[in-house]
């Protein structure tokens, strides 16, 4: 059992070079961003014209000029991980193996200083075993000497062996505010496509629709409902980050008559 145990243990050590891992960072170039950012003063990214006839408000709703495009920068570092041969361990490691190359010499060759009287005992499990101070010392000096092996070759193998990074994750952190690029830039490109709004009388919903490929939008207004409407966004597609539900974009005013009359929200 002592044998296999030892073989075990001298096949650890046999396999074992001495290599030290340092993980780190380092510094990327950081990335640079324009971001568009919403109207600070909290103003509506859209702006709306409206014309009220017979119960129709038809409008076209468009990009207000009052958000603000930025140069943003984004530090970013990649983790690294270094491994590579410890030489102080590789010389511990061959300094053991003289040593221990040295007390096994020793043993082997004065065995015959070493009793050959066996004397016999019993495990927990009641197995007798067997020994003479002879063959334990024989015993310890082949320990010793594989021992010395063992270190050896590990400490080779660490001298012989290449040192190796390995690259990581890469992580990108906060955007730090940068120089503003225009101060009064249009909140989107484009027409205002597919936009839901609604028209509210107090906290009453009066109307629902939503802006077709060109920006426009029409609604339909009960004839029992007069006085000023408010217009406010339902939703809005993902692509669109300056808008957001409930945002109001501005009133119209609806009069009691049926002559047409122009209106504009804002």
């Amino acid at each position: 059992m002592r044998i296999t145990l030892w073989v075990l243990v001298l096949e650890g050590l046999a396999t074992l070079s001495c290599m030290e891992t340092l993980p780190s960072t380092t510094a990327l170039p950081p990335v640079h961003e324009e971001l568009l950012l919403r109207p600070a003063n909290g103003d509506s990214p859209l702006r709306a014209e409206f014309t009220v006839a017979n119960g129709v408000a038809r409008g076209h709703v468009d990009w207000a000029r009052n958000c603000r495009r930025v140069a943003v920068v984004r530090p970013r570092e990649q983790e690294v991980v270094e491994t590579r041969p410890s030489y102080e361990a590789a010389a511990g490691a061959g300094i053991g193996a003289l040593g221990a190359a040295a007390m096994g010499a020793g043993l082997l060759s004065n065995l015959d200083q070493f009793s050959t009287k066996e004397s016999c005992h019993l495990d927990d499990d009641g197995n007798e075993s067997c020994s003479s101070p002879r063959s334990q010392a024989t015993a310890g000096g082949v320990m010793l000497v594989g021992t010395a092996l063992a270190l050896a070759a590990a400490s080779l193998v660490t001298v012989a062996s290449p040192s190796t990074t390995e690259w990581g994750e890469v992580h990108t952190g906060e955007a730090r505010r940068g120089r503003v690029l225009d101060a009064q830039a249009p909140c989107g490109t484009g027409a205002v496509v597919g936009v839901g709004l609604s028209l509210y009388l107090a906290e009453e919903r009066i109307a629902r629709s939503a802006t077709d490929d060109h920006g426009d939008v029409v609604f339909g207004i009960p004839s029992r409902v007069t006085g000023t409407l408010t217009l406010a966004v339902d939703s809005t597609p993902r692509e669109y980050k300056a808008l957001e539900p409930g945002q109001a974009v501005g009133t119209l005013r609806v009069e009691p008559s049926s002559t047409a009359h122009d209106a504009a929200a804002w």
